[in-house]
């Protein structure tokens, strides 16, 4: 994402992927308690986070890109002991 911009296309696969993966969670009770439990604590519905799925767009990724460009991060590397 920092390297290049996300174009219309890819907007569109992200918003089709997280449609049908959202879709996909209906079919099991506890994907189903989990994403309404996330849901409340952020204080959406189940439906309104669909169609927050819906809305997104090229600015919101170039939005996020520069608040991340900005953010304090730290990479961890986990390796296995060698024995």
């Amino acid at each position: 994402m920092q390297q290049e911009a996300v174009d219309k296309e890819m907007v569109e696969r992200l918003k089709r992927r997280y449609f049908g993966q959202s879709l996909r969670s209906l079919n099991s009770f506890d994907d189903i308690a989990i994403t309404y439990i996330r849901n409340y604590f952020e204080g959406l519905d189940m439906f309104d986070a669909l169609e927050c799925i819906d809305h997104i767009c090229e600015e919101d990724f170039e939005q996020a890109r520069e608040i991340l460009k900005n953010a304090d991060m730290a990479y961890v590397v986990i390796e296995p002991e060698n024995s």
